[in-house]
Parts: structure tokens; sequence; C-alpha cells
């Protein structure tokens, strides 16, 4: 009896994840607005070291979210120069607690994140940390790409995204009704 009911745990667990995974895949990308001033636009921060240790030693790389509107599902990647760095692991953090996630890594292609919910998470913090071998000279090339960001109402969010040198990047998009 025991049996049975942890397999259909895990089948409605696997069941949840390829529900984000299929929804993130018809999501559009970048969905986000360029002034980091808005009511209600959260705020996705990426922090690196300005420079690079040296090759073959290993550093973090961090996602925070700051103003959190409230979300109920998330998903994005973190991109990088594999000349450069390769990915070694990756800790999910407090942020995504009491929420099903995923994650992934490929060590020369990033890092890969997804987060569901049915009621909308308001918390802020660090969302992820990830860790790096320097393999080569050159810059890192760090992105956070392709984030799908909604709430419980499946609305999508605002967001902007800020990087180590204070830049604030977003695409223009303007809203579409969901």
């Amino acid at each position: 009896m025991k049996n049975k009911r942890r397999c259909g745990v895990l089948l409605a667990g696997l069941l949840c994840f390829c529900m984000v995974v299929s929804l993130s895949a018809l999501a559009e990308t970048g969905e986000g607005s360029a002034s980091p001033d808005a009511v209600g636009q959260a705020v996705f921060e990426l922090s690196y070291p300005s420079e690079l240790p040296a090759v073959g030693e290993t550093f973090e790389v961090t996602v925070s979210l700051k103003d959190n509107p409230g979300f109920a599902n998330l998903d994005f990647g973190v991109s990088s120069d594999s000349s450069v760095v390769e990915c070694q692991s990756l800790d999910v953090r407090d942020v995504l607690n009491g929420m099903f996630h995923a994650s992934n890594y490929v060590a020369d292609k990033g890092a890969l994140f997804a987060a569901a919910a049915a009621e909308n998470n308001y918390l802020n913090g660090v969302v992820a940390k990830i860790h790096y071998k320097v393999i080569g000279d050159g810059e890192s090339g760090f992105e956070l790409k392709n984030i799908n960001f909604g709430n419980e109402a499946d609305e999508k969010l605002k967001y902007s995204i800020q990087y180590p040198s204070g830049n604030i990047d977003a695409p223009p998009v303007s809203p579409t009704d969901n």
C-alpha cells in the first residue's frame, strides 16, 4: 500500500514538472520593462565577481529576487561563455521553499531552473547559487535568459534584470492580455 502511495506521489510530482516545462516552452520569453522604478515590478539580480579567479579556481554566481509582487511560476536559465567557465553544481535557495521546483545544469551550457505553486510566493532573497570553475581566459559572459515569471492568475509579471555593473536589462515588451 505504501509503495502505491509513493508511486502516486512520484507520478504527481513528475506530472507537475512536465506541466511547468510545457508551459514555459509555450510562453513568450523576456516579458519585462526597461524601467526599474515601475510599481509592482520585480528585479532579478545576477551577482558574480567583477574579476574571475585564476584558471582552475571556483567561484559562485547568485540569482536573487527583489520587490517580488507574488509569483506562482518561474523558470529561467543562466548562460555563460563555455570556453571560459564551466558550471560545476547548483543550489536552489529559500525563495523557492514551498514550491515544486526542479533544477539542472550542463557543464558547458549553464544552469536551468523551474518552480511552480498553486498560490503566489511573496518571498524575496536568493533564488539560486551556481558554482563555476574557470577553465580559460576571457570574459564570463554571464546572462540571465528565458525568464518566464507569472502569478497564480496566470498573468505575466513585469521584471528587470540587474547585473553587477549596475546595468538594468530587460527587453521592452508591451503587456499582453492573458
